[in-house]
């Protein structure tokens, strides 16, 4: 493969190699990761909007990774990455998903080693709606690439869902189904909306102060702490990716309330020294009819 901009992100003047940067041979675990690491650190700079040198470094660190001969197998990610450096637009998650193998061996996703670490103020607490009594689920690693599931995305306009905007805590605005009433949730962080006479389906958006520790790890343990999801807890995923610019965290999951088993999706974010999050939960027999007024508020979503 060509690479058009692995000299130039390798030099720092004419002739003068950056540090650690080889432009011949195999390359070191380290020399891929610090690529990796500048790549992120780019990618979280430009808060959504993309530059030349966003699409420089990931040739860099493609031909580092291409030129990587250890575990796991960095090819395809280099020839990914290759792409990308190649073409005129890119976003967080196409970046993630030509980096799975590269975060594998750095053991980290893009991005998380530039963020700052961080009770969690998402409506985990006892009163919350999602309520049930049993053992706590058990834990495991997060999936490296955050599948996609259910419908595709909706958007503002898109035929037959009528939406409209409304405001929550930490500057965050949204689209929400046209009629759904707004109002408080078991956390003061949170603003819940429901459709009229029926809260069986429902979303929580907000933000509040976030713990000291990482977003991935606050997930992580209120997985494995919540006592509001704990009867009959089954993950579908629990995933990071990035939204709105910035490291993100999506948990999907399945419990059983009243007998009934329901679906959650919450994605939770941080920006602005504060923390995000956009969380629908319905029957799980509703979850198909239900999922476009998830993808509605991502989509719409907005910090200012």
């Amino acid at each position: 493969m060509v690479r058009r901009f692995a000299v130039a992100a390798c030099t720092v003047a004419i002739g003068v190699l950056a540090p650690g940067c080889s432009l011949f041979g195999p390359t070191t675990k380290n020399e891929v990761c610090a690529e990796f690491d500048e790549l992120g650190e780019r990618y979280l700079a430009a808060d959504g909007f993309i530059d030349n040198l966003l699409f420089i470094q990931a040739g860099a660190l493609a031909d580092v990774a291409d030129r990587y001969d250890g575990t796991p197998s960095l090819g395809p990610d280099a020839e990914a990455l290759e792409a990308i450096s190649d073409s005129d637009s890119t976003d967080g998650l196409e970046l993630m998903a030509a980096t799975a193998a590269i975060a594998e061996l750095c053991g980290h996703v893009l991005g998380r080693q530039a963020l700052i670490p961080g009770g969690s103020g998402f409506g985990w607490g006892d009163g919350s709606a999602d309520q049930p009594d049993a053992d706590p689920p058990a834990t495991g690693t997060p999936d490296r690439t955050p599948p996609t599931t259910g419908d595709p995305p909706a958007t503002a306009d898109e035929p037959g869902h009528d939406l409209y905007t409304v405001s929550g805590p930490g500057g965050l605005a949204l689209s929400i189904p046209a009629g759904w009433v707004v109002g408080g949730s078991p956390s003061a962080a949170n603003q819940q909306a429901a459709a009229p006479g029926d809260d069986r389906t429902f979303v929580r958006f907000g933000a509040s102060t976030p713990p000291s520790v990482p977003l991935l790890t606050e997930i992580q343990n209120g997985e494995s702490g919540n006592p509001n999801v704990r009867n009959g807890y089954q993950r579908i995923r629990l995933a990071e990716t990035y939204f709105l610019g910035q490291a993100a965290v999506d948990w999907e999951f399945t419990f059983v309330k009243d007998g009934v088993t329901r679906h959650a999706f919450g994605r939770y974010w941080r920006q602005n020294g504060l923390g995000y999050v956009i969380y629908l939960s319905a029957p799980d027999t509703e979850w198909s009819s239900a999922r476009w007024v998830f993808d509605a508020m991502a989509t719409t979503a907005t910090v200012y």
